[in-house]
């Protein structure tokens, strides 16, 4: 059609035919140009994302599939979601544009948005459907320089934030980072420190350090512990120490800190901070277990029912440990750490897919700073870029001479 509305016209056939000339009229009707959106995916989902962090994006594309050109007003989304857009205020014919869309949950559980674009195309607006999932946040690691952590003394060295004695006065090393949102449930904070020296002299085996976890929306320290020289296995290098701790329903939503304490005396070096929620509690279905049973809150072995010397816990074959530094982490008790320093248990960190031990260690009962009170033992390992989606072991062996409790169980990624 040349124009709009009603149209007519014929078709005529002249042949030898005794009538001479057929035909047929015809009629139809001219329609305006007109755009078109077509929009692909037609709707998107979020894996779950930490609550307060903003996911990859993910993209739609608008195509104009009319036949003129597409004028668009606004692009918009709603809900936990934002978009970005390279589509400008018009869309030739045949013409396509990205709009990307990210999520933000501000909330744990089912997120819910739409995207809505308004122009001037035939059932304008249209409206896709956005969906995510808002998840805790289960771990995250703070460099000692990160703006999110505070310091009273000290000054940055190197890979990160050190004391000396002959620079500073006792005071808080480290404090912050005020992270909120924490798992309810049991939880290990996480520091990686050194010393210049972890020999005592002169008969000094007091405190160095206090690690710290404070719940600052109360200001009430909720768990804490000294650390002295004799504690760092090595000089000038650096070692993981860990405290377990537990986000309960009075104190769920709040701030909180790991912080450090420096009492003077000695060079000390901090690398990061951090914290996790252990992803297995002991009686998990993900772990096996050939010594022991179940007991209260955890998994236990004693001398009087089990026979020296087997797993207390194997497991979890997990997939997720990504290429790089991490750390595992076990919260265990012993009912007496005084009585003699035999090795208790050997935790390991095992390569199950080629059943290679990556590392051990033997805790002794003299590693218990307290008896029938549970206490972190952390274990660093690496994983190359070759072992990428391997499945691993985070295990116990008792060895025996104590009865012995694991509580939980997991790991995290560090620098």
């Amino acid at each position: 059609p040349t124009l709009t509305g009603a149209r007519t016209g014929a078709v005529t056939f002249t042949d030898s035919a005794s009538t001479g000339t057929q035909g047929a009229s015809l009629s139809g009707a001219g329609i305006p140009p007109a755009p078109a959106v077509t929009l692909s995916p037609t709707n998107l989902t979020f894996a779950g994302q930490t609550i307060n962090t903003t996911s990859a994006a993910q993209t739609i594309t608008l195509t104009n599939s009319g036949t003129a050109a597409l004028s668009i007003s606004s692009i918009a989304a709603s809900g936990d979601f934002a978009q970005t857009n390279n589509c400008g205020s018009s869309l030739a014919l045949g013409a396509s544009c990205n709009i990307s869309i990210t999520f933000t949950p501000t909330a744990t559980g089912s997120r819910s948005g739409n995207l809505t674009i308004t122009d001037n195309a035939a059932g304008s607006p249209q409206s896709l459907s956005l969906t995510g999932t808002g998840n805790l946040l289960n771990y995250k690691v703070w460099m000692a320089q990160d703006p999110a952590l505070g310091h009273q003394i000290g000054r940055a060295d190197g890979d990160g934030w050190s004391v000396d004695p002959n620079q500073d006065s006792s005071g808080w090393m480290q404090y912050g980072p005020y992270v909120g949102n924490l798992p309810v449930g049991n939880n290990v904070a996480i520091w990686n420190l050194m010393i210049d020296n972890n020999i005592p002299y002169q008969q000094q085996t007091g405190g160095i350090i206090m690690i710290d976890v404070n719940d600052a929306t109360t200001q009430t320290r909720i768990a804490s512990q000294v650390i002295t020289r004799l504690q760092f296995n090595a000089a000038m290098t650096y070692q993981e120490f860990a405290l377990p701790f537990t986000v309960d329903t009075s104190n769920a939503g709040h701030t909180f800190e790991f912080r450090i304490w420096w009492y003077g005396g000695a060079y000390v070096k901090e690398q990061f901070a951090g914290f996790v929620h252990p992803q297995w509690n002991a009686q998990d279905s993900s772990l096996g277990h050939v010594l022991g049973r179940a007991d209260g809150d955890g998994w236990s072995v004693n001398v009087s029912q089990d026979t020296f010397g087997g797993w207390m816990q194997y497991g979890p074959y997990t997939t997720t440990v990504q290429p790089g530094n991490n750390v595992a982490v076990w919260n265990l008790m012993v009912d007496n750490n005084t009585n003699d320093n035999n090795g208790i248990v050997v935790i390991d960190v095992n390569d199950a897919t080629t059943q290679t031990r990556i590392t051990s260690q033997i805790v002794t009962r003299m590693q218990f700073n307290t008896p029938m009170t549970y206490q972190t033992f952390a274990l660093p390992f690496t994983v190359d870029p070759s072992l990428a989606g391997h499945q691993w072991e985070f295990r116990v062996w008792w060895i025996g001479w104590s009865y012995t409790k694991e509580q939980c169980v997991g790991f995290l990624p560090v620098p």
